[in-house]
């Protein structure tokens, strides 16, 4: 069944980057009307226009809106900046997307403006469904704009969250380590590959029916009944070869392995996989000590 258009507040998009570039694919996928697009670089402004069939685009400060929706699809260092040169009133809504900032980094604008972050990962070229599925924080003091926010995140597939300025930091603290942290993970992993002499394959692949299960269980069952390893079930000569092993390959490596053994071990204690006799024997063996 064909979504019906959005009609409601004039809708504009400040930025050039990557989530501007994934509101405008978005917002056309979705028939959501986009009045404007804004860029210091007026000519990246007028091709993201284009691709979202809006006839308007403008260069800050001299083409920015005065009113409707904005979307500050810009740096954190930029909010402030371009929040600063367009006159707050009760027709213009700033509206940042910043996971780390709150509503006071729109100045003047606070108590009409908002924050709308996608709780995900955007890369470049996203296509008009990169949000279907994800979950939008949304924070503002403006209940009109909280429910037309929530509205426009609907529309395009994704999953309103209202939240509070406390439970956005909170949020996004969560989000660095479920996504940034675990690519740092799998990055430091993947240094022992040279030693694997793999052939035709890499090691990322090898290991992605795992990665990608482990994160289906997760997701849908939770971390408390999905733990598996060596650690789960007390096998400490398995730790003892591991250990001795990554000592020559890796020294680095080996700590970090150390280091997510004793967060795994407390885990698994607290599970109840593991009694308190089993864990002590599992630090014991994994000898680490707090910088």
């Amino acid at each position: 069944m064909k979504k019906e258009p959005y009609k409601s507040l004039k809708i504009n998009i400040v930025g050039s980057g990557r989530v501007a570039r994934a509101l405008a694919a978005s917002f056309f996928q979705n028939d959501i009307a986009v009045n404007g697009v804004f860029a210091r670089n007026e000519k990246v402004a007028r091709e993201i226009a284009i691709s979202c069939n809006s006839s308007r685009s403008g260069s800050i400060p001299e083409g920015l809106p005065y009113d409707g929706i904005t979307f500050m699809a810009v740096s954190d260092q930029a909010i402030e900046e371009v929040s600063i040169l367009i006159n707050p009133n009760e027709k213009v809504h700033l509206v940042h997307c910043s996971g780390a900032m709150d509503l006071s980094v729109l100045g003047n604008h606070q108590s009409n403006g908002g924050s709308f972050h996608p709780i995900q990962t955007i890369q470049e070229n996203e296509s008009g469904s990169c949000f279907e599925g994800s979950t939008i924080s949304i924070l503002s003091n403006n209940s009109m704009l909280s429910g037309e926010l929530s509205n426009i995140a609907i529309k395009i597939g994704a999953n309103p969250l209202f939240v509070d300025a406390h439970q956005k930091r909170i949020l996004h603290i969560a989000a660095v380590f479920a996504s940034n942290y675990m690519n740092t993970l799998l990055y430091q992993v993947t240094k022992i590959e040279p030693q694997l002499n793999l052939e035709n394959q890499t090691l990322l692949n090898v290991l992605r029916p795992i990665i990608l299960q482990t994160a289906g269980l997760v997701s849908s069952e939770g971390t408390k009944t999905t733990l598996t390893g060596p650690i789960s079930r007390g096998d400490i000569t398995t730790l003892e070869t591991h250990l001795n092993m990554l000592k020559s390959m890796s020294p680095e490596l080996s700590q970090l392995y150390k280091r997510m053994g004793v967060l795994t071990a407390s885990q698994a204690l607290e599970i109840g996989f593991i009694d308190t006799d089993s864990h002590k024997k599992i630090i014991d063996t994994l000898r680490y000590e707090e910088e």
